[in-house]
């Protein structure tokens, strides 16, 4: 009886590790590979209908997104000139899509996409790649 108390003890200890260790691994930082992958899929954005970002990213970028949540945000646009979304990722990066804001009923699609790390640009095509607010959105919040 008095051996069963130090194994839930180490039970205890063992689950709260492995919880700090799963809460690291999603904010780990980017590899080389996994900029390479993001960079891949960033590219494969360009020219697709604006409704099948979030579909692409769930499937091809998952191991690299933040959280559900920011899964979930991606698909909320901001529109002006242009409209865009933002995925978040873990390691501090996120990615920007945009597309020009066209007429209801024209057809949408994504002609511009930014791939940052910390703030330092790693990818950007498109159009739209001078009127990403990144910096800007940053400096509203100060």
């Amino acid at each position: 009886m008095l051996a069963r108390p130090p194994f839930q003890l180490l039970a205890l200890l063992a689950t709260v590790w492995l919880g700090f260790a799963s809460t690291g691994a999603r904010d780990s930082e980017l590899t080389g590979d996994d900029i390479a992958k993001i960079t891949a899929v960033c590219r494969s954005l360009l020219g697709i209908e604006d409704w099948r970002p979030k579909e692409i990213l769930a499937r091809k970028l998952l191991p690299y997104v933040r959280s559900k949540k920011a899964l979930a945000e991606s698909s909320q646009v901001e529109c002006s000139f242009h409209c865009g979304g933002t995925l978040l990722l873990r390691g501090g990066g996120d990615i920007w899509y945009s597309y020009s804001n066209q007429p209801v009923g024209a057809m949408h699609r994504i002609d511009t996409v930014a791939f940052h790390i910390h703030g330092k640009r790693i990818f950007a095509i498109g159009p739209g790649t001078d009127y990403y607010p990144y910096p800007y959105a940053q400096a509203k919040k100060r």
